[in-house]
């Protein structure tokens, strides 16, 4: 569901038009990443994992000046 959600959103930011009006835009992102530190004879390591959605609205006012805002 989360995926049907996720694409209609995408597909009406790709009707927003160039140059001047309102626009809509989603990112959405996950990462994994494992590390090793060593410093000062010291070791550390670990692993992470996360994920994250960005939503913004904004408005060209032409197409070099634009206005906008977003959630994260």
């Amino acid at each position: 569901m989360k995926k049907i959600v996720l694409l209609g959103l995408m597909g009406a930011s790709l009707f927003a038009a160039e140059g001047s009006g309102w626009y809509t835009g989603v990112e959405v992102g996950n990462t994994k990443m494992d590390f090793t530190m060593s410093a000062l004879g010291v070791s550390s390591s670990g692993d992470t994992d996360g994920s994250s959605a960005t939503l913004k609205v904004g408005y060209y006012f032409d197409a070099n000046q634009r206005a906008s805002t977003w959630y994260h």
